[in-house]
């Protein structure tokens, strides 16, 4: 199986005013489709990894050969954490948090705009951290808040955010195949 970058689900121009388009083509058409290209091509020399999943393949880094490994979890990783997020933007969107979710925000961080403040911060933290040739990292740092298990968590678990390279998986999303 090759890897596939999928179609944008809106307009390039949709997330206008805050993405423009050129933005969108770029990270669409040119880096996220990068990421597809390298993937498949680390792979082209082990024919018994074709037919995993990019997910797959980044769950069981510790299953592919050495000269993969890198290869795999910095393309895999990009093309999942890409394919996620055009999926969690949308056109019109940007309501405050509600459910448990909010609840969440404003117990361990008190408030939205304390967990903005906080959720900056660490981002600026990741993109000092990770950079282009230092230990061997990509240099794209994501952030993001760990929503799997707020609203299943127990109460005495507390939200938290980290940094993190923009390659390691988001567990729990809507993944590529």
């Amino acid at each position: 199986m090759k890897h596939m970058l999928p179609p944008l689900p809106y307009d390039y121009a949709a997330l206008e005013p805050h993405i423009d388009a050129r933005t969108m083509t770029l990270h669409h058409d040119q880096h996220h489709a990068s990421y597809v290209a390298n993937l498949n091509s680390a792979l082209e020399k082990f024919p018994e990894l074709h037919e995993r999943t990019a997910l797959w393949l980044l769950l069981n880094l510790s299953k592919l050969p050495d000269k993969a490994r890198t290869a795999v979890r910095n393309n895999a990783g990009g093309h999942v954490n890409h394919s996620l997020f055009w999926q969690v933007m949308a056109p019109a969107a940007g309501a405050a948090p509600a459910g448990p979710l909010a609840e969440a925000i404003d117990r361990d961080f008190g408030g939205l705009e304390q967990f903005k403040a906080r959720f900056d911060e660490a981002g600026g933290r990741q993109a000092v951290r990770v950079r282009v040739g230092l230990a061997g990292e990509n240099a794209a740092g994501w952030r993001r808040a760990p929503a799997n298990g707020l609203s299943r968590a127990p109460p005495e678990s507390r939200a938290r955010l980290r940094g993190q390279p923009s390659q390691f998986p988001v567990p729990y999303a809507p993944l590529p195949a």
